[in-house]
């Protein structure tokens, strides 16, 4: 925040000691870098640049209290002997201290930076092909699948569903770069030799039913089941995809003999990684009006149809639940409801050892990063490890100083409260009242 407060000017910046003005200049007093960390000890101890190298290193590894407070007394002895006063000398290696945590050297920096802004000029100018790469480079990074597609739809990217006849392996950008087709390696239990089956056998002829389907390819009978539901075959019956026609023509079919005597490798699901860590499951919501989306999630790990929420946007209106990116907009210290999907649970160290937790929620309309302290996760911990989506009451922070948080009172299992929605509607309120309906309204999804 101080740097792009003073980057922008709406801050002025200032350095603990005049010797720093040159080093610290070009980050506008903020300590960035590794190698700044050797030119302060070099300006402020006159340590050399391979001692003050040694003070990065130890700093950026666990040496223990004892190893630091030596390390600590000699660059403060050292500085005193050049005339800093003591005081202003510890209060710069702590500074440096602090830095530790997250510096980067400017190498590393700059590689980062490069990446970086590639990404972003793909994301803007060509948002298909970003989304459709980083969807079939998965496991990878913090988001989901799941959340990468919905945030591609919630951009304006058509999202096509699963068919036999035009799927890839992966997924493909269509429509001009308009929309994005599921890929095969998404459906569950399917394997290497299946899909490259599949794809060089539609070449030659389209497929006509479910059993040329299973006669020509290396796809097993389980296999074909997770292709019924996911709806990759719902091509080869007239209308909307029968899917109880076809997992009948499944139902008679005999089991293939094992090829070569080696039994069929599924290959890894894209979203495993992030099934097994959170074990979210749309489960965690009411029935809807169909079957057909939770089927889904349970073969593809992802929202094909529509967001997993859309359903319930009137019990949440009622609720007073509060959107995402209407939170955002929110004044400080105003109290208001969320709910969203679990994308995230972590438990970082922090610097006062008290431990804080960092719920990630997403709804129809983007994320949400809540902050739950000790003594709400004492009350309601239980529920975010055994549920998928929840109703948070809380406070937003919002500054300039510190940006936009908002801070968790109360967890409720979103499942159970949509369930008994007869409950009259909550209000939102500004910093201080009972709750009011929140009167800003972002844009719909979808």
């Amino acid at each position: 925040t101080p740097y792009v407060l003073r980057k922008n000017g709406l801050e002025p910046y200032s350095v603990p000691l005049e010797e720093l003005e040159e080093i610290l200049k070009p980050t506008h007093g903020v300590l960035i870098f590794q190698e700044q960390v050797l030119e302060v000890a070099h300006a402020v101890a006159g340590f050399s640049l391979a001692e003050g190298d040694l003070i990065r290193r130890a700093m950026t590894k666990d040496h223990g209290y004892g190893a630091m407070r030596k390390i600590r007394e000699e660059f403060v002895g050292r500085a005193v002997g050049r005339g800093v006063p003591e005081g202003k000398a510890r209060e710069i290696f702590e500074w440096m201290e602090g830095f530790s945590v997250y510096g980067f050297s400017a190498a590393h920096a700059a590689s980062f930076a490069s990446l970086s802004y590639a990404s972003a000029y793909m994301r803007c100018h060509h948002p298909a092909e970003f989304f459709c790469g980083v969807l079939n480079s998965q496991p990878m990074g913090f988001y989901s699948p799941r959340i990468i597609l919905n945030e591609a739809r919630r951009v304006g990217i058509g999202i096509l569903p699963p068919n036999i006849h035009l799927s890839g392996k992966d997924f493909t950008v269509e429509e001009d770069g308009s929309a994005l087709r599921i890929g095969l390696r998404y459906c569950k239990g399917l394997s290497e030799r299946a899909i490259s089956s599949i794809v060089s056998e539609r070449c030659k002829r389209p497929f006509v039913s479910v059993a040329d389907l299973y006669q020509r390819t290396q796809v097993e009978r389980d296999s074909l089941v997770r292709l019924v539901k996911g709806g990759f075959l719902a091509p080869l019956v007239e209308g909307r995809g029968d899917q109880t026609r076809l997992l009948k023509a499944v139902e008679v079919l005999h089991k293939k003999r094992a090829h070569e005597h080696q039994p069929e490798i599924p290959l890894p699901h894209p979203a495993s990684w992030w099934t097994a860590r959170e074990n979210r499951k749309v489960e965690h919501l009411p029935l809807t009006q169909t079957q057909r989306e939770r089927i889904e999630w349970e073969i593809l790990g992802l929202n094909v149809s529509r967001h997993p929420l859309s359903p319930y946007r009137e019990a949440l209106d009622k609720l007073g639940v509060t959107t995402s990116e209407a939170l955002k907009q929110l004044n400080h210290g105003t109290r208001t409801r969320a709910a969203g999907l679990l994308e995230c649970l972590q438990c970082p160290p922090t610097k006062s050892g008290k431990p804080v937790w960092f719920l990630v929620l997403e709804d129809e309309q983007g994320l949400l990063q809540a902050t739950i302290f000790r003594s709400v996760y004492q009350r309601y911990g239980y529920l975010l490890h055994q549920r998928g989506a929840f109703l948070l009451e809380g406070r937003v922070e919002n500054t300039p100083e510190k940006g936009f948080s908002f801070l968790v009172q109360s967890i409720g299992d979103l499942r159970e409260v949509i369930v008994g929605a007869r409950v009259s509607a909550p209000k939102t309120v500004s910093a201080s009242g009972a709750f009011l309906r929140a009167s800003r309204r972002g844009r719909r999804a979808g």
